[in-house]
């Protein structure tokens, strides 16, 4: 499974930080104001997918969900936490999540050296600009805010994003498929929790069907969504200062 020890060092390096991360309180996720967290435990998951092989990028997967799985037997607390002591919804889609994640980003890597390194910057334009779209509705149905100036800040927030971007395409470095990666990966990752929550414990949200769809719809356009954009900015830079130290 390891071909040297470099790959070795890599993997137990990443499995410490998601454990760290994942154990101790407060540090896997950040709390923006109430009801309302970015979890950032599955960033240390995808930098670790965008260098490792197959098989380590699963393990990497199964760190993650064992972390979750451990995390939720020390100190959960309300009806979903608890939840996530069933492995099917704490650590088999973490385990998807890693392995899906490492397809998408050879894929798009594929991609962006065959055809074209703008198809990679057309998606994450694409996915910002529908995020941002859910996130605006979200906002200006729980704030009592002027939906114009929620929308002007999100418009703001996308062009800054996107020259992010392309910031990297026009240095000639041809890595715009790493935001991608991370961009949709974290979107999977929320998507398959979720699922993972409905299907086997629906009496968590209550509801009937119609309103657990709400409920899913409030978590992907806030959580999902900014969930999604801390991966991206952080996940680029250190995944390329990363590959040029490995160079």
């Amino acid at each position: 499974m390891f071909k040297n020890t470099k790959e070795l060092v890599f993997l137990s390096m990443f499995s410490a930080i998601i454990l760290m991360m994942s154990l101790i309180p407060n540090l896997g996720f950040i709390v923006l104001f109430p009801g309302i967290s970015i979890t950032i435990i599955h960033i240390p998951v995808l930098v670790g997918v965008m260098i490792v092989s197959r098989k380590q990028a699963i393990l990497l997967g199964l760190m993650f969900g064992l972390g979750s799985l451990f995390a939720a037997l020390m100190r959960a607390s309300t009806p979903i936490e608890l939840a996530f002591i069933n492995p099917l919804i704490s650590v088999l889609p973490r385990i998807l999540f890693a392995w899906f994640a490492y397809e998408i980003f050879h894929v798009l890597a594929w991609l962006s050296n065959k055809v074209s390194p703008l198809v990679s910057l057309w998606f994450v334009r694409v996915i910002f600009l529908f995020g941002l779209y859910l996130l605006g509705l979200y906002l200006i149905d729980v704030l009592e805010i002027n939906p114009i100036l929620i929308w002007m800040g999100l418009a703001i927030s996308y062009v800054l994003l996107i020259m992010l971007t392309i910031r990297y395409v026009r240095k000639g470095k041809n890595q715009a498929f790493i935001a991608s990666a991370a961009l949709i990966s974290t979107l999977v990752h929320t998507i398959l929790v979720l699922s993972a929550l409905v299907l086997i414990r629906p009496e968590f949200f209550n509801t009937t069907l119609g309103g657990a769809v709400d409920i899913i719809y409030g978590i992907m356009a806030t959580n999902g969504v900014l969930e999604a954009v801390a991966a991206t900015l952080i996940v680029t830079p250190i995944v390329l200062t990363l590959k040029e130290v490995i160079r």
